[in-house]
């Protein structure tokens, strides 16, 4: 019976690392595609992306965009166009602060991952991108701050 109970246990160990492992895989897989889409300055793209890596409910979340220091407002809300449209101005907003950017850390967290990416324009954008606990690891939040390199 002891044996019984210790290989349930190992067994259900072996479930839950396998599991993890395959939302690591998944987050990292995301992430850089993602990257690689704000990279090619192709709205079609982008909304293609968004559609099919964003939950439902981040898709329908309106975005808030906080711009600090230049000559802009400190608080922009855009409203037009539907959420998916304020998703994609975002992706073009990327590609212009970036441009072809290059992935220089990733940091996984629980369902969080944290990443720095160089752009080719001397920026550096960090995001943090939450995504859903279970399968199929869709995006569910997104994070970001531009700044200059020194």
């Amino acid at each position: 019976m002891k044996n019984i109970l210790v290989s349930i246990l190992l067994l259900s160990l072996a479930v839950v690392a396998s599991a993890q492992d395959e939302m690591k895989k998944k987050m990292e897989s995301r992430a850089e595609e993602m990257i690689r889409v704000i990279g090619l300055s192709d709205e079609q793209a982008y909304r293609k992306f968004i559609r099919e890596n964003y939950s439902e409910e981040f898709i329908n979340k309106p975005m808030r965009m906080q711009i600090q220091g230049g000559e802009q407002p400190a608080n922009t809300n855009e409203k037009k166009g539907g959420p998916i449209e304020d998703k994609v101005k975002m992706y073009s907003r990327f590609h212009e602060d970036i441009g072809t950017g290059k992935i220089i850390s990733k940091k996984i967290n629980g369902e969080t991952l944290e990443m720095n990416v160089s752009g080719s324009t001397g920026t550096v954008l960090t995001i943090t991108l939450t995504y859903l606990k279970s399968s199929p690891y869709l995006i569910d939040a997104a994070r970001a701050q531009l700044t200059m390199e020194r």
